[in-house]
């Protein structure tokens, strides 16, 4: 297993989680990380949440 991307959304007003879904497998390829979001996988682990 490598990299998969949780999505997840919440109502805005009351912050309660509204759904959630999972990417597909990735593999090792973190371009999505790099070149789709800008965050950089260098010396990095990617493990918590992102505002997107």
């Amino acid at each position: 297993m490598g990299l998969k991307l949780r999505l997840e959304w919440f109502d805005k007003q009351t912050e309660l989680g509204e759904g959630c879904e999972y990417s597909k497998d990735f593999g090792d390829n973190a371009d999505v990380m790099a070149s789709g979001l800008g965050i950089s996988t260098e010396d990095n682990i990617n493990n918590g949440g992102f505002d997107v």
